[in-house]
């Protein structure tokens, strides 16, 4: 069975409550004050009411007034498992029941000190005091619980309505040159058929961009708690990816690879793919055209080791780079517990990423 998040969070909530009352219900009739068969069913459902709550705090509060009622009438005192009550208004308030919760919270007050032997309320005002203390704490915790989730709602919808801006801009702007980019570079392919070969691999490029700028826009039409992310390639895929991609724009690129194992972690994968997307993004840049690049991947048990080296073209001044794609490249590879170290000499351009496991 698979649950979303808010279903986890229920799951675990009740999950917990329902192992807090049944120990309540255990230390009272069988240790505090021991009860029969019948009366130890009675005050089993009782308690059972709290976390049913969970799912249906409006039929769970009043059948367990029902039932509080007719033990009170019954002469059979719930003791301490009228602390219950409280942890049942808090539900109830945390879940915006506001109107329920305080006609449960006078009504568990008068059943609670009322006396069927006297028909009249019967108790000691520090008892009173104190359980409508805890009353109103509970209160408190629920409000404050209702108010967070209340907030984190607006704040969720906020998010949406600016991720569907965003989609729609994308979409008029991205999209719409992407689509008449890719259009043109066909139509030059006709027209100059010395130059088809590039111009077709420059189309492909662009269909591609295409491709994954309809994903996003898919991704950010979705509401967040619904988005779902394409599982990350293997790292082997992911080689032979950029491998591919460097060779569409005519650079020579030549592998040598040690595999013994492959990392098998999601976030690992995610990680290296887009570093190494990055590192390939970078050399279509800078290196010099139709240039070597030399890739060497080396992993084990214990580490992976990628490096990517290449002769950057001296038409391109990398000291006027933003250096924001290899800042991203630091962020990821710390995640995942791995470093990024650059040589650089006059001519060349050496990157290894770099991962303990």
């Amino acid at each position: 069975m698979v649950f979303d998040k808010n279903q986890s969070v229920r799951f675990t909530l009740v999950t917990a409550l329902c192992i807090l009352m049944l120990l309540l219900w255990a230390l009272s009739v069988f240790v505090v004050s021991p009860v029969g068969t019948p009366s130890r069913f009675l005050y089993l459902v009782l308690v059972l009411c709290v976390p049913f709550a969970a799912f249906s705090p409006r039929a769970a509060a009043w059948f367990y007034l029902l039932l509080f009622t007719f033990l009170a009438f019954s002469k059979l005192n719930p003791g301490i498992l009228t602390l219950t009550a409280i942890v049942l208004l808090a539900i109830l308030v945390a879940q915006h029941k506001h109107v329920t919760g305080f006609t449960f919270a006078a009504l568990i007050v008068l059943l609670g000190f009322y006396s069927p032997e006297h028909h009249r309320l019967e108790g000691d005002p520090e008892s009173f005091i104190v359980f409508t203390a805890m009353l109103a704490f509970a209160s408190a915790i629920g409000w404050w619980i209702d108010r967070s989730r209340r907030q984190q709602r607006r704040r969720e919808e906020t998010s949406n309505l600016r991720r569907r801006e965003l989609a729609a801009l994308l979409h008029d702007t991205v999209a719409a040159d992407l689509t008449s980019l890719t259009v043109r570079l066909e139509a030059l392919a006709i027209t100059t058929p010395d130059k088809a070969s590039q111009l077709q691999t420059c189309a492909q490029l662009a269909r591609k961009t295409m491709a994954d700028t309809r994903t996003l826009l898919q991704e950010l039409n979705e509401p967040i708690d619904q988005t779902t992310s394409r599982p990350a390639p293997a790292l082997n895929e992911t080689l032979h990816e950029v491998t591919e991609l460097l060779r569409s724009h005519n650079f020579n690129v030549q592998t040598t690879t040690e595999l013994t194992s492959f990392p098998s972690q999601e976030h690992i994968n995610r990680a290296l793919h887009q570093c190494l997307h990055e590192i390939a993004t970078n050399a279509i840049k800078y290196a010099a055209p139709g240039s070597t690049i030399l890739f060497t991947a080396f992993i084990d048990n214990e580490r992976i080791e990628i490096t990517m080296t290449n002769e950057y073209s001296p038409n391109h001044n990398i000291k006027n780079s933003s250096k924001l794609g290899l800042e991203s490249i630091r962020k990821r590879l710390a995640a995942i517990n791995g470093v990024m170290t650059i040589q650089q000499t006059n001519k060349q351009w050496k990157i290894t990423l770099a991962i303990e496991r």
